[in-house]
């Protein structure tokens, strides 16, 4: 008899959380942002890597820039956290959206959009040539910008269940449907 796990209701912001899960790809990553979910509260913390340093190796905070002053203290806790209270929201990495592009290649119902994002993810190169095709078939890109951010809520509420957090939605933006089509 297996029995699921109770699940804690919390409000989550998760489109901060795949902001975070994101970062490698955007200008965060030149700053060295890493998000932690407090499990307790359904925070979201993107927190810069030097005053997390600065935390784990116990400096104060008077060599930080003045805006990662105030993450240190946040930084300090999530070092010190001993019960697993900061879970760090990891990155998605290149093989997980190569994945989806080609599961939203394979879906396409138009044979040319699907012969030319397919020739697109193949060999090196492979996610500029993809978001190339995409600026050619505006409404395609749109699909695939829906498709790309629904997985992403549904992979950041999976790893939240994980936790056995049930996630409340508090994001301001909310991903438009996926097309049935494009």
């Amino acid at each position: 008899m297996s029995t699921e796990p109770i699940l804690r209701k919390l409000p989550v912001d998760l489109e901060e959380i795949d902001s975070c899960a994101s970062s490698a790809d955007s200008s965060w990553s030149d700053a060295g942002v890493i998000g932690y979910v407090d499990t307790e509260t359904g925070a979201v913390h993107p927190i810069s890597v030097d005053p997390l340093r600065a935390a784990e190796e116990g400096e104060s905070p008077g060599e930080l820039a003045e805006w990662e002053k105030r993450d240190y203290n946040l930084a300090v806790m999530i070092r010190r956290d001993k019960t697993g209270r900061y879970q760090r929201v990891e990155h998605w990495e290149s093989r997980e959206e190569y994945r989806l592009m080609e599961e939203f290649a394979q879906a396409s119902r138009n044979p040319a959009v699907r012969a030319q994002l397919l020739q697109a993810i193949t060999g090196k190169g492979a996610f500029s040539r993809f978001k190339d095709v995409l600026f050619r078939w505006p409404e395609v890109r749109r699909a695939w910008f829906a498709y790309r951010d629904q997985a992403h809520r549904q992979w950041a509420q999976e790893w939240l269940n994980s936790l056995g957090i049930e996630p409340v939605d508090v994001s301001k933006y909310a991903p438009p449907p996926v097309p049935e089509s494009w």
